[in-house]
Formats: C-alpha cells, structure tokens, sequence
C-alpha cells in the first residue's frame, strides 16, 4: 500500500540553514526533542531505534549546494516481530524568496511491504498529515536556532554535532547569517530569469495554509503552481485556479452552473450581478487575459507571469477570506465534475 501527502511552508530561516537542517537528521531531531534519536554513522547514513523499531535514513543531496535545490530522505523502517516494515521517501525542495526567506516543499511517500503493516499504516493516514505538519514547524524552528546561534544549543548537542555547525558556520556564515538590509549575493539575487515571480509564489504559499482542509481543488492547484517551474504551465496552473473559482461562484452566487460560455462573457456576468468586488472582477479580468499566453503558441515575457500571479494573489486573497470558501464540494448537480478538473 502507498500513501502520498504533500505539504508547503514558508520558512523564516536563510536557504543555507534549511538545507544543513534537511541533510542533518541527527541534528534536527535533537535540538526539537523528537521522539526518537539517530546517530549519524557516515557522511549521508544515520540510524536510530525507538520501541524496538530499526530506523535507517539516507539523505541524498547536491554535491553543489544552491538556492533552488532538492533533498531526498530516504527511511527504511523495520517492525518488531516480523509485522512488515515501511520504505518512505520524503522529497524536499526547497527555493530562497530572499536572504530570510525559504520556500519549503515537502512530497512524503510511505510503501508498506505486509499486511499488517499496511493496515496498521492506513489506521493512522490521519495522524500521518498532522505528524507532517509537525515536522516541517520544527525543520524550520531547528533552522531559527541555528542560523541564530542559540545558546541552548550547547545543552541540546554533543562535540561532534557543535563542531559540524561550527565548520558550516565557518564556511556559509556570510550567507547564512546576512542582514536583509544588505544587499543580495548574485548567487541568489540572479537565480533564473524565469523565477522573477517569487514574492507572489511565497504569498500564495502563506493562502495555501489558509484553505488546507477547505477547498480541495485549490489545494490541489495551489499545490502544483508552487512545484512548478516553468513559465507556461505557470500561467496553465493559474488559469485553472481561475476556472474552479469562477465555477464555485456561478453555482453558489449566480444559481447556474459554469457552462461552456467563455470565460471572459462568465466574468461580464459576475461584474454585473455584483457578487464580487469589482476589483475581484478587475483581476479576474487580467488574469484571464494574461494566461492566454500559456495555451497558446504566442511569445510574452516573464513579467507577465509576474502580473498574473499578481491578479491571482489578489483573487486568492478575497477568496480565502469571502463566504464561498466555507460552502464545500467539487460535483455538480448530477454528480460530475467541474471545470473539467478532477474532484478529491
């Protein structure tokens, strides 16, 4: 059996400190009082036990640390008494916003190999996403500790754990430890023409915590335009965004449902029947233009990916905070989906 759960987060913690939290479990796990304990045994390899439980973790990494980089954390976990055991993999991608800021994307995947585990694992599918969410709060309390040198940390930690904060320290301290009011390195300031719209990605990232558990298709969308990279299927993602807004207004405001009318001719009718700010309206309007560009061969320039998540930002935050974020479900009247987009 296999279970998936994904989950962002806004960390307040320079990208060199997020990256030594991810590749240093030992360290993590010591300074957040977890439950259980690893000891690092090479380079990329820790172990730990708790309850009788094996645990084995590898943590495979860039050679070449940057400010948009990927981890994976892979654990192998032996149950007690032959009940079957679980391979997991937790996919971190992490992306600096700015000097203080990172951009924290986890993809967690557990496998179970036997019955019983499978079902044990299925039991506690619930308590697995709030476990989840503890973690990525303490990767990134871990991060706030180190980063500012806290003195706790000479309690919390043995020599050797100390002397490998020290040698990181002593080797990314001007990056890691840099003041936002000065200037940013070009390592960072110029990571790629095309990520020219960060600020919106982290608002929308801050919105993704507001409508978890509320509105599963934006979820889902919100989800993927933080994963994705590239300008087109930016502004695809966006525009989808658009789509299942708009249908949830159409039924619950409008009394009928989104139909097959353009889009442009349904946002005419949310403005003239008043239902929605007409700012809202306004960068419905903009968006909708903007994203265009994405379905067709046409050439545009990546601020204008900025200006559609700029309108997006701006929808998205009138949505999360409006009445129709609290009506729920995804089917239409005879059980279909709507805007042609999968329903959870």
């Amino acid at each position: 059996m296999r279970i998936s759960v994904e989950k962002g987060r806004m960390f307040g913690v320079a990208w060199p400190w997020v990256r030594f939290v991810l590749s240093n479990t030992d360290i993590m796990t010591a300074v957040n009082h977890a439950p259980f304990q690893v000891q690092k045994v090479s380079k990329s390899k820790f172990h730990g036990k708790m309850f009788g439980v094996t645990v084995k973790m590898q943590v495979v990494e860039d050679a070449k640390p940057d400010p948009k980089d990927e981890i994976h954390i892979i654990v192998d976990v032996g149950m007690p008494l032959g009940l079957g055991r679980t391979h997991t993999t937790a996919h971190y991608r992490y992306l600096a916003t700015d000097i203080t800021t990172t951009m924290v994307d986890l993809q967690f995947t557990i496998d179970t190999v036997g019955l019983a585990m499978a079902l044990y694992t299925r039991s506690l599918k619930r308590r697995i996403d709030d476990y989840l969410d503890r973690v990525m709060a303490d990767n990134e309390r871990a991060g706030v500790l180190l980063q500012e040198d806290d003195p706790s940390l000479k309690d919390l930690l043995d020599k050797k754990q100390l002397a490998r904060i020290n040698e990181f320290r002593g080797k990314w301290g001007q990056v890691a430890t840099m003041k936002p009011a000065i200037e940013l390195p070009l390592s960072i300031s110029t990571i790629d023409d095309q990520m020219a719209w960060h600020p919106e990605l982290a608002e929308l990232t801050g919105l993704y915590e507001r409508v978890r558990g509320k509105a599963s298709l934006i979820e889902q969308e919100l989800i993927r335009i933080r994963e994705t990279r590239d300008a087109v299927a930016t502004l695809l993602v966006a525009r989808r965004m658009l789509e299942v807004i708009v249908t949830q207004i159409c039924k619950e405001n409008l009394n009928r449902e989104r139909g097959t009318e353009p889009l442009a001719r349904i946002l005419d009718k949310i403005g003239h029947a008043h239902v929605v700010p007409e700012y809202v309206v306004t960068s419905m309007g903009n968006l909708n233009r903007l994203s265009t560009y994405g379905a067709h061969p046409k050439h545009f320039s990546p601020r204008q990916v900025r200006e559609a998540l700029l309108a997006l930002c701006s929808i998205m935050e009138w949505y999360v905070s409006s009445e129709i974020l609290k009506v729920k479900g995804c089917k239409d009247d005879t059980g279909g989906e709507v805007a042609n987009i999968p329903c959870n």
